[in-house]
């Protein structure tokens, strides 16, 4: 069978990689399955080269803010030049309008995504056209998955299934593998003296960088030797630099490629985001052994019960520092046996996931 995956960049990003994790994982899994992609931004050279091992092709399409006619005849081309049986689309508001388009060229298989509630502040026309897109998704979906309650609630309405994003697990070694040893010299910290708080995302208002550097200063205040580690790019980067400049506790690292490292030197990954999805960030943090501190806003779904996630209201970094200094680095990390036992028994492995995709687009042999 033949799938076309519609997405706006195949490129670094929470999106990008759980389409990606499930593209492979259904690669896998089935003894007859081809996977191309439609985007509007074109595939790094390393990204091309991965594409190429999956012998997937990605096509352009002009961006539906520059010209919503130019667009569909994009999507209608991509669709009729890849043969696709079944299209998967990640796109939000626009899920219905490329859905619509795969009707109207004769495939029958339409699945829509959604990966995030809505922002909490948007433009009028943003309003009117969220007003009207659950109907629509509805009306040209013949599946809709969400990888949340409140996701799915935004997109859809009703009628969505909950889907777990893919965390490979044992997951593969991260690009860049560093010893705690390696990371305290980099950072300048003895981490047999003091914690090691991290913050792993983008430096925006949603995922609330200040909040991470607030909790830093209570911990200070408290007498709790620690070192906070702030990876990630964003538009507040510069702001946060500003506000960490001079604080010993405090390091900015920028982006990094080696996350699933950082994930195993944290002892606590903090997450103060006002609105989230399913994140890969906390998913590879419990599997990694590391704490997961999160906001009341991340939905529970992000827990995979291995008692290393614990959801604390994001009005006082107080709270949040009760919960570090209470905790400490001593906390029981099951072994890994246990860990996949429990994804499996969750539905969270990637092979369930992988078969409910499949059963959606139509069914495959499955090897």
């Amino acid at each position: 069978m033949k799938l076309l995956v519609f997405v706006s960049t195949l490129e670094s990003g929470g999106v990008a990689a759980v389409v990606l994790t499930q593209v492979k994982a259904c690669v896998r899994l089935c003894g007859d399955f081809h996977v191309d992609f439609a985007c509007c931004v074109p595939p790094s050279d390393e990204k091309a080269r991965e594409l190429d091992v999956l012998g997937a092709t990605a096509y352009r399409l002009t961006p539906f803010s520059s010209s919503p006619l130019e667009y569909c005849k994009d999507a209608e081309r991509a669709i009729r030049e890849s043969g696709c049986d079944a299209v998967h689309v990640h796109l939000g508001h626009l899920n219905w309008v490329v859905c619509r388009v795969a009707k109207a060229c004769g495939v029958e298989r339409r699945v829509m995504h959604s990966h995030s509630e809505l922002p909490r502040s948007m433009s009028l026309p943003f309003k009117i056209a969220m007003g009207m897109a659950p109907a629509l998704n509805r009306r040209y979906a013949t599946a809709m998955f969400a990888c949340s309650e409140p996701a799915g609630m935004a997109y859809f309405g009703k009628g969505f299934e909950f889907l777990p994003n893919i965390v490979e697990f044992p997951m593969e070694p991260a690009e860049v593998v560093a010893t705690r040893e390696q990371y305290d010299s980099e950072f300048s910290f003895d981490s047999e003296r003091g914690l090691r708080v991290g913050f792993l995302g983008a430096l925006d208002a949603n995922k609330r960088p200040e909040f991470a550097l607030a909790l830093s200063r209570r911990l200070c205040e408290d007498g709790v030797e620690h070192c906070l580690l702030i990876a990630g790019d964003g538009p507040r980067r510069a702001e946060i630099e500003a506000l960490a400049e001079g604080d010993p506790h405090v390091r900015v690292l920028g982006q990094r490629s080696d996350s699933r490292s950082l994930l195993r030197y944290f002892d606590f990954l903090v997450m103060p985001s006002i609105v989230e999805g399913m994140s890969l960030s906390a998913l590879e943090a419990q599997l990694s052994g590391t704490m997961c501190l999160a906001s009341d806003s991340i939905p529970g779904t992000n827990d995979l019960g291995l008692g290393l996630f614990r959801q604390i209201p994001c009005d006082d970094p107080g709270r949040w520092a009760d919960a570090i200094r209470e905790t400490g680095a001593g906390y029981k990390v099951p072994t890994e046996a246990e860990m996949a036992r429990r994804l499996v028994a969750i539905g969270y492995d990637s092979d369930t996931v992988a078969r409910r995709l499949l059963a959606a687009y139509g069914g495959c042999q499955v090897r």
